[in-house]
């Protein structure tokens, strides 16, 4: 018999002495997947070491009693997921250093970030990652270097041929060495005369030259190119060291699932040479964790008629397959990295990474104390749930009790009537499905209310509130009700908010780091520039690379957020009315009228829709301006007929600064997206001619918004004094 290599022993033995630990956990996991899926009612089978339905333990009392299913969990689960999504914001890439090429390659980064956060839908996982936090407790992220894009950089293929040519060299006249054509001195340490002859002389040369087809057309080779990927794993593939908390401390690292036969060995068909894999199903089986959950039904019928069903199909050619990782212990250590497919070891090499450094994101709802796996909110509150089942069934029971008892209580249970029924007025408690029911006084049924009312409230201060429900607090409208509401919610949340933010902002350097090491060939990104108009960027890895010798190259990767739960809507209208009342908020200014307009949703019914268009009009000419185009000049000369830049129109200019602007346009709202534009990094870059135009341009829009000021003064003023009873001036002229 063929002797067991040492490192599969070793990992056999690893799985074998974690298998206790890892299997409580995944009950849980389990279970709390399960009950998303609204089965609440199930049993835990410690044989087959699986849940089942345990509904048909119900019948030993009646066919007909109730199994009610009410899903806080999931509702609480839905809520956040999609709360905390509608106001997940998107990364940035900034530079913490005052350096010129740290600058440069914070942009070029930002813009790759943003092109690969839509392309690997990093939104949609995030999604993926909150759920599993929710339910499991926490799940890994996994970027790698994806070189299966389906992009290939054509290469010409070359041949080596050996050919003679005629070299230029210079001949010592005195004693014949063929010295280099650069040289004025022989170098013979013996000679070093300066009487060197230029001749050529015949040298045999390896050169290389394109290999051709038949038709002498070159041959090229596609070489795939290599983009960054990432991948969401949930716990159920892992095997952590059980002595490290931190994914970064970890000394090794197992991961296990089932892989198709015929696809490892095509990939593996050098090491495998010709030799075939076994293929089994139960082996496969056990560490496909998640197929019982997939497998599961609505009922409890045929379950595990269909589970076998299921696992004979889909692995009936699939193998297991695991991948050990160990850590480089020192300087000279290269670490580990063995694939074993089956029981046949496909690869043994050095640790993948060559920092020594861990390149996994791990995420959780909450980190426990001593423990690597995180605590899931199905955790928290799951317990709960499951007691506001138990009294729900107690009252629906209760119901049935007194309502329509011949359906409770038919012959052959084995119970006599005036055992089960008791004396009237009274009220059931539900102890033990498989024990007979035992009886309280009638004043106890409030007291079962009072504490479905007190689990519930328990609820609500472990997960988050339902804003649309529950009472108002005496004093607030409903709009700062709703915002209190969610600002207490938010607050739960922060910490889970940190916990997967900050496992973003792992990812996302790791997706960095592969575009600058593995990205070799410049790809172009479709950016959308600063006034909103679309420009190509060509980047390439180097370009993300910073500034020297300092970590990151001096670059930062940001997720802010000020609350993982959007604003309300309503509370934003609330916040503008109290404004108005502090006379924060000037109902004049064209500008605060635009925003307001905006807020209370005016502008879908058409009441504000100039706003955009002036917006649009202002960002259409700070893009003139950077072309070239003095808009001021032209605005003069279309208006009123005059040059800006002669004496003469200088002065038109001065008698009325209205003829160097847009026709018809809003000067505030103007006013604000070129004060917005002179404040860009953009700008910066200009050349000083347009910086110029742009400047001009600001100053005479700024003054026609100063003029509009003293007008609306001088005619609030007026009006003041006509309220006084002071008489018009106008109507006295």
């Amino acid at each position: 018999m063929e002797k067991k290599p040492e490192i599969l022993s070793v990992i056999e033995d690893i799985e074998h002495a974690l298998e206790d630990q890892f299997e409580e956990q995944r009950i849980s996991w389990d279970r709390n997947i399960l009950k998303d899926k609204n089965q609440h009612w199930i049993g835990y089978n410690t044989n087959d070491k699986r849940w089942y339905n345990n509904k048909s333990m119900y019948a030993r009392i009646d066919p007909h009693y109730p199994t009610p299913q009410t899903n806080v969990l999931s509702d609480k689960a839905q809520t956040i997921r999609a709360s905390m999504m509608k106001a997940w914001p998107s990364p940035y890439v900034t530079h913490r250093i005052k350096s010129e090429r740290a600058k440069r390659a914070a942009r070029s980064a930002d813009i790759v970030l943003k092109h690969y956060e839509e392309v690997l839908k990093m939104k949609r996982k995030t999604s993926d990652i909150l759920g599993w936090c929710l339910f499991a407790g926490g799940c890994i992220g996994i970027p790698y270097a994806n070189n299966d894009t389906g992009k290939f950089l054509p290469v010409p293929l070359m041949d080596m041929e050996t050919v003679v040519e005629n070299v230029d060299v210079k001949v010592c006249s005195l004693c014949g060495t063929a010295n280099p054509p650069e040289v004025q001195q022989c170098q013979n340490e013996t000679c070093q005369s300066t009487s060197l002859i230029p001749e050529k002389v015949p040298k045999t040369i390896e050169r290389p030259v394109p290999r051709l087809d038949k038709t002498g057309n070159p041959l090229y080779d596609d070489i795939p190119l290599i983009e960054p990927g990432f991948v969401v794993s949930s716990y159920y593939e892992w095997l952590f060291d059980p002595f490290c908390e931190e994914i970064e401390d970890m000394r090794w690292i197992i991961r296990r699932r089932i892989a198709d036969r015929e696809t490892v060995e095509k990939e593996y068909k050098d090491v495998l040479e010709g030799k075939k894999l076994d293929s089994d199903s139960n082996m496969s089986d056990k560490y496909w964790y998640l197929q019982r959950i997939n497998s599961w039904p609505s009922s409890g019928v045929r379950f595990n008629q269909y589970e076998g069903e299921f696992s004979r199909y889909f692995l009936k050619d699939s193998i297991p397959f695991r991948e050990y990782l160990q850590r480089p212990k020192g300087k000279d250590d290269k670490g580990r990295y063995v694939i074993v497919a089956g029981s046949e070891i496909v690869h043994d090499g050095a640790f993948p990474w060559e920092d020594g450094k861990w390149h996994y994101c791990h995420f959780r709802y909450r980190k426990s104390p001593g423990s690597f796996y995180g605590i899931s909110l199905a955790d928290d509150i799951g317990p709960l749930n499951d007691i506001i089942n138990r009294i729900d069934q107690q009252i629906i029971w209760n119901r049935h009790v007194f309502v329509n008892t011949k359906i409770l209580n038919p012959s052959g249970s084995g119970i006599a009537n005036s055992e089960f029924y008791g004396k009237l007025g009274t009220v059931m408690t539900l102890r033990d499905v498989t024990q007979k029911p035992e009886y309280l006084q009638g004043s106890a049924l409030s007291g079962v209310m009072e504490e479905r009312n007190v689990r519930m409230k328990d609820m609500e201060s472990l997960s988050v509130s339902d804003p649309t429900g529950g009472k108002m607090p005496q004093g607030r409208v409903a709009a700062a009700a709703i915002e209190m509401v969610l600002e207490q919610s938010a607050v739960k949340l922060s910490q889970f908010a940190f916990n997967v933010s900050d496992g973003l902002k792992e990812a996302y350097k790791e997706i960095l780091r592969i575009f600058r090491t593995d990205v070799v060939t410049p790809m172009k990104f479709t950016v959308i520039g600063e006034s909103d108009e679309r420009e190509i960027e060509t980047l390439k890895g180097e370009d993300l690379e910073g500034e020297e010798g300092i970590e990151g190259g001096g670059l930062d990767i940001r997720i802010d957020f000020d609350s993982v739960f959007p604003a309300s809507r309503a509370a934003m209208k609330q916040v503008i009315v109290e404004l108005l009342q502090y006379h924060a908020f000037n109902p004049q200014d064209p500008f605060h009228q635009s925003i307001m307009y905006k807020i209370f949703g005016f502008d879908k019914e058409g009441m504000n829709m100039s706003f955009d268009a002036q917006e649009s009009a202002a960002k259409r000419e700070n893009m003139d301006l950077e072309e070239g185009k003095d808009i001021s000049k032209i605005y003069a000369m279309e208006n009123a007929g005059v040059d800006i830049g002669t004496p003469e129109g200088g002065q038109a200019l001065q008698q009325n600064i209205s003829i160097a602007l847009r026709q018809g346009e809003d000067s505030s709202i103007h006013y604000a997206i070129h004060r917005q534009d002179l404040q860009r990094e953009k700008f910066d870059k200009l050349d000083p001619k347009l910086k110029a135009m742009k400047i001009r341009h600001f100053k005479i829009t700024e003054a026609k918004v100063q003029q509009e000021a003293m007008m609306r003064m001088q005619q609030q003023a007026q009006m003041a004094q006509q309220l006084k009873g002071a008489p018009d001036m106008n109507k006295m002229q």
